[in-house]
């Protein structure tokens, strides 16, 4: 359980670290690969950083979903579906960025050396992986977030092992980046077509929620920590 909290504290560190480094580095909408790739191959060092940080706080957050199930088991065997679509989205979240990291590591470099005929070929095969990263990402955000964080924060409700805060701060979490990303990540990587304001206030929607969503695992985690009694229903 104390290795879950540590867990939970540092997978949402490293994630506001790859939301700062991401922010300046990778674009949602890169637009056209032509130009994308050249710029991944010019400077690739901030990019790779940040997919690598997506990559280890991922693979960081793997034991935490086993500790918020030891805490709030007595909710019932629902928790296990929890407990799965957190693994689940964490690993369709690892799978996508290490597609993403594609780009830096081998199409920015061809791109450059190949000739005008060869590059609209490595144009599509970039476009395509990228659009199949996004596809899992889509997939990972609904799976990590509106199931799993969604469950563990209902679970909350049931139990004493934090204060009811708590759980309305994941199920703000759950909603915003997960539930909502069914609409906002399309209108963002540019899937749905929309007006630039529109553009901008789902952007927000995400960033705002992801950043609850993680606040919420961090503040599981100080719980994790520092729980010591057996944990019993709310009455």
């Amino acid at each position: 359980m104390k290795l879950s909290g540590v867990c939970a504290i540092l997978y949402g560190v490293t994630w506001v670290a790859w939301l700062v480094v991401s922010a300046v580095a990778t674009p949602w909408d890169p637009g056209d690969m032509g130009p994308y790739l050249l710029q991944v191959n010019a400077d690739p060092t901030a990019y790779l950083v940040a997919n690598w940080l997506a990559v280890i706080s991922h693979v960081v957050g793997l034991p935490v979903a086993l500790g918020f199930y030891q805490v709030l088991r007595r909710w019932g065997a629902m928790l296990w579906v929890g407990v799965l679509a957190l693994v689940l989205g964490s690993l369709f979240f690892i799978a996508a960025n290490i597609m993403f990291r594609a780009f830096a590591y081998e199409l920015g470099s061809r791109y450059v050396a190949a000739s005008e005929a060869t590059r609209p070929a490595l144009e599509v095969l970039a476009s395509t992986l990228y659009q199949t990263g996004l596809f899992l990402d889509l997939i990972a955000h609904e799976l990590f977030f509106s199931i799993g964080i969604g469950l563990f924060s209902l679970a909350i409700f049931r139990t004493s092992v934090a204060p009811k805060w708590v759980g309305w701060f994941g199920m703000f979490g759950a909603v915003a980046a997960g539930g909502f990303s069914l609409l906002t990540l399309p209108i963002i990587v540019g899937w749905i077509v929309a007006p630039e304001p529109v553009v901008v206030l789902a952007s927000g929607v995400m960033i705002v929620g992801m950043l609850a969503a993680y606040g919420w695992i961090v503040v599981m985690g100080i719980v994790l920590l520092r729980q010591r009694e057996p944990v019993t229903l709310a009455t």
